[in-house]
């Protein structure tokens, strides 16, 4: 199978382009932290993601705002739709 060098070079270039806009800030937190705590680090360091690391400093995955926000929903939603409906207008 023979290698298109066009899309590899297409492929380079998208690939510096992500280095240029990617966030340097790397904010790493532990994975038994609460979802507030996440929130809150999220909040203080102004990024939309962590990283979530194990008691010897392992990866262990990725927490975005989105899934924090759907998190949120998820719980709060059918115990009091009116309280979740008045946060996500603060959203919009």
């Amino acid at each position: 199978m023979a290698i298109d060098m066009d899309v590899v070079e297409d492929t380079k270039v998208n690939f510096e382009l992500i280095m240029d806009i990617m966030s340097k800030k790397l904010i790493k937190i532990s994975a038994d932290s609460s979802a507030f705590e996440v929130a809150k680090m999220m909040s203080e360091y102004r990024v939309s993601s962590v990283i979530l690391t194990d008691g010897q400093n392992n990866i262990g995955g990725i927490i975005t705002e989105i899934w924090l926000e759907r998190f949120v929903q998820k719980i709060c939603y059918p115990a009091r739709p009116q309280l979740y409906q008045s946060c996500t207008n603060c959203y919009h």
